[in-house]
């Protein structure tokens, strides 16, 4: 009977498996799964295993659904020594056969919800400490650290821009390099001076190599950096030390032994505030929101899915002139559409290919601007004209117009309209909306440049207002701006910096809209506020020669999602704001 052992995305549990097969001394030979070679190396290592009764760990068997279906017929035959045992991992994935998995022993696995369960659980697999009488602490540090980034995944994107698989491998494994070093700095001493345990290579380690090669923003990095910097260090073993010094101080436990410290986490609540992670205190009500939305997303995939089998067997009284009522839905919604949307985008006059107006940057991108977004218009008009013929009963159903159908029906994107980023999770209906939005804004700034001239089109820009995240690519108008500072400038770009503020500065600046602070309110610097977004009006965009190093970089993103960033800028902080607070609680500015 093989063992399956499930458990949510991110979460691995292949290393209590490596963990169970050292402790009873056993031979395990572990497969990767998801390639050609790992499905002959998995059959060879069953066969072997079989023969000789050792153990076999196939990895992520949810990335070869297909091949799971032989290994069952295989298992039915198969004759093994009593020694023998399969494990099977694997993402909670509908891809895995469910007569595998009512063969097979299954264990769900999926982290400890709250920091209180996540301490406890990571203290009580730690073994007995050899090493000095300051070890015991550094490990209930690292329990916390642990407890907190795991725990800080709920909050995704808030907490971590990305959901990264943090697991409990990773603390074993910082559990092992902690103790090697601090055992080798007493030199089997039973004491050893705070001051005198390697912090910098123990932190080095922690957020480079462990957790640190897990994250790839470097936004993230920094918050993962702010939280090491902060708990590794001599101070952790004063008194008074704080573990959370936010609206609410948690001082560590007043020990030196592991029971001491189990048993002040046994005495935390088992429902943490969120600014004990170093998120704004309306953290959770973000985290509900999402979940909402996401529920509501799942309800309408569920309703399409449950239309189209009313579609396969319709009664003739459910119809009008042989239209079904969904297609009478439909075509009262691409009407709508038609409507809401502008009915045509003028494309930009361009001078002869040998004017200096053509070389300039800004223009270039205004110009592809109106021209992508006059292609997309054409294009969605079309196909919500062949959509209502259709649904009318005027013509047949092609391909195209058959996946429009399910599309709309579910309110989904068709995936030819999705030529620009928009946000996770974006509807349909709010897609048309935005989409409109942003031709007009475009018609404006195609208005704005058309008699422009190479020396003019510069001041042009500057005198309205950009909607950033309403442009196609933001990037491109962005990278526009500095080509075309350094050339009033006569420098690189490399010598440019970028700035933005509310305020107009001397200088060239470009005045950018829509955007938003998450997490603070920005007036002439920084201020945290509960986790709220504060939106700002007009803000200035500008390039220099000259930074100052006051403040702390923050994002600047596209969409509230943070899956893409347009570029980063420092910004100036009140003077009683604690800059590492503004990372904690990841503060980014969005454009849409």
């Amino acid at each position: 009977m093989p063992i399956a052992l499930c458990s949510v995305p991110g979460h691995d549990a292949a290393y209590r498996v490596d963990a169970l097969a050292r402790e009873q001394q056993r031979t395990v030979h572990a497969v990767a799964m998801g390639s050609i070679e790992g499905l002959a190396l998995a059959d060879q290592a069953i066969a072997v295993a079989a023969k000789t009764g050792s153990w076999v760990l196939l990895k992520n068997v949810h990335l070869a659904a297909s091949w799971l279906g032989q290994l069952e017929k295989r298992l039915q035959t198969l004759r093994a020594p009593d020694g023998f045992r399969l494990f099977l991992t694997m993402e909670i994935n509908p891809a895995v056969p469910p007569s595998l998995l009512r063969r097979a022993r299954t264990l769900v696995f999926e982290p400890a919800p709250g920091i209180r369960a996540n301490m406890l659980e990571s203290l009580t697999s730690i073994p007995a400490s050899t090493g000095p009488a300051e070890l015991p602490r550094l490990r209930f540090m690292l329990a916390w650290l642990h407890s907190v980034v795991i725990e800080r995944l709920r909050y995704a994107p808030l907490g971590w821009t990305t959901p990264y698989e943090f697991s409990d491998a990773d603390f074993a494994c910082a559990l092992a390099t902690v103790d090697c070093w601090v055992v080798r700095a007493a030199h089997g001493r039973a004491n050893i001076d705070p001051a005198r345990i390697p912090w910098t290579a123990i932190r080095t380690l922690l957020s480079e190599c462990i957790y640190g090669g897990r994250i790839d923003s470097d936004f993230d990095h920094r918050v993962l950096r702010v939280f090491i910097d902060r708990w590794f260090c001599a101070d952790a073993y004063n008194a008074d030390f704080a573990l959370v010094n936010d609206d609410c101080v948690v001082r560590g436990p007043d020990g030196t032994s592991h029971e001491e410290f189990v048993a002040w986490c046994h005495e935390l609540p088992e429902h943490e505030p969120p600014v004990w992670l170093g998120l704004p205190p309306n953290a959770e009500t973000l985290v509900l929101v999402q979940k909402g939305q996401e529920f509501v997303a799942d309800v309408r995939r569920l309703r399409s899915l449950m239309d189209d089998d009313d579609d396969d067997d319709v009664e003739a009284g459910a119809q009008t002139s042989g239209v079904p009522a969904y297609m009478r839905h439909i075509d009262t919604v691409a009407t709508a559409f038609s409507q809401q949307l502008p009915q045509a985008l003028p494309l930009l006059s361009l001078p002869s290919s040998s004017s200096s107006l053509v070389q300039t940057p800004l223009f270039r991108v205004i110009e592809r601007e109106t021209r992508v977004a006059h292609k997309l218009l054409t294009l969605v008009h079309r196909d919500l004209h062949a959509l209502r013929r259709v649904c009318r009963g005027e013509t047949k159903q092609t391909n195209h117009v058959r996946n429009l159908l399910r599309d709309f029906n579910a309110n989904v994107v068709p995936r030819a309209w999705l030529q620009y980023t928009v946000p996770r999770g974006c509807s349909l209906s709010r897609w048309v909306t935005d989409f409109a939005m942003r031709v007009d804004h475009i018609r404006e700034l195609s208005a704005c440049v058309e008699s422009a001239t190479a020396q003019t089109v510069v001041e042009r820009v500057q005198s309205v207002r950009v909607w950033l995240g309403g442009l196609l690519f933001p990037e491109a108008f962005v990278t526009a701006t500095r080509q075309s500072v350094a050339k009033q400038l006569e420098c690189s770009l490399e010598e440019l910096h970028v700035g933005l503020s509310p305020f107009s500065e001397n200088g060239v600046a470009f005045m950018v809209g829509g955007l938003r602070v998450e997490g603070a309110e920005w007036t002439r610097g920084l201020v945290v506020n509960e986790g709220s977004a504060s939106h700002v009006q007009v803000g200035y965009l500008s390039w220099s020669k000259t930074q100052s190093e006051d403040g702390v970089v923050v994002p600047v993103y596209l969409n509230g999602d943070r899956s893409l960033l347009l570029f980063e800028v420092r910004v100036p902080v009140e003077h009683s704001v604690d800059a590492h607070k503004v990372v904690q609680r990841a503060v980014a500015i969005v454009a849409a």
